[in-house]
């Protein structure tokens, strides 16, 4: 039984739907988005100001609101369950104005990707086709979902030096973020356990169990902490990345006791505090390449 449907007021104002419309985006992952964007263009030792980095920034971000717009169309009936106050679920918003903002949004990105340069937007084409091949067929498969979903976020590194023209040490960043956004992908299906077993989502939480996914969760974040150090104790950076580093070695310390222990299903605060730790990757990478970089 999926509950009854939300009521949604016929002519909500105005206000309310930008608002909504704006919550269905997730601000604050596309902002992470455009600055993975910037930090990719800064790695690759090429040209990382300017319109350029601008459209593409701009470009990944709104490709970003757009996945997940359409991600939350998709969820629907999973959201009913899981989180009942998102826009959609709530009645806040249509989802003909959700799937309307998606593809403008959609269209709008892959514009300003071409704008960046070719090979921008040729990436760019390729993210949004894995975006709809998640969307409409991997989401409801789990585990190659998920490592479809951290390959994407880990393509904002070489996305942002194509743009920037060069290559460099890109590769640096998308390796960890590969591996975090996995992480993370594995305690989101835990979060939404409940939701996915009425959709007949086969993540891995179901399939093998909160503990066993868990542990595979901590494992990861684990092996990002254990490694992040790497490229300052070798040589490539120095004590101005090492610093947030050791923030951000603590903090997935506590995120791996607290995964060990297992979270409740329906809790999703641990899926944002993750945000943080991409921040302080995306601060120590930032700060090797300014202060350190010779």
């Amino acid at each position: 039984m999926n509950g009854p449907m939300p009521i949604r007021s016929p002519n909500p104002p105005r206000g309310q739907v930008l608002l909504s419309a704006a919550q269905l985006t997730r601000p604050l992952n596309c902002v992470l988005t455009a600055i993975s964007v910037w930090v990719g263009a800064v790695t690759s030792g090429g040209n990382h100001a300017g319109y350029t980095i601008l459209f593409a920034g701009l470009g990944a971000a709104a490709i970003a609101a757009a996945g997940n717009g359409m991600n939350d169309v998709i969820d629907l009936e999973v959201d009913r369950c899981n989180r009942p106050h998102r826009p959609l679920p709530s009645g806040r918003l249509s989802i003909g104005a959700a799937l309307v903002l998606s593809a403008l949004l959609g269209v709008t990105g892959l514009t300003l990707a071409f704008l960046a340069g070719v090979l921008p937007g040729m990436i760019a084409f390729i993210v949004v086709t894995g975006l709809a091949l998640y969307n409409w067929l991997l989401k409801r498969v789990g585990l190659a979902g998920n490592v479809l979903v951290s390959l994407i976020a880990a393509a904002t590194f070489p996305y942002g030096a194509a743009a920037a023209g060069a290559w460099g040490r890109w590769w640096i960043p998308a390796l960890f973020a590969a591996c975090y956004h996995l992480a993370r992908e594995l305690v989101k299906g835990v979060e939404d356990v409940e939701g996915d077993g009425i959709a007949g989502v086969r993540t891995m939480a179901r399939l093998c169990g909160i503990p066993t996914t868990c542990r595979v969760a901590a494992i990861l974040l684990g092996l990002v902490g254990f490694t992040a150090p790497l490229p300052g104790l070798l040589g490539v950076y120095g004590v101005a990345y090492l610093i947030p580093v050791f923030a951000l070695d603590l903090f997935l310390l506590r995120m791996v006791r607290r995964l060990w222990s297992g979270p409740w299903p329906g809790d999703t605060r641990l899926s944002q505090q993750l945000l943080f730790g991409m921040l302080l990757g995306l601060t120590a990478v930032l700060l090797g390449e300014f202060v350190d970089r010779t």
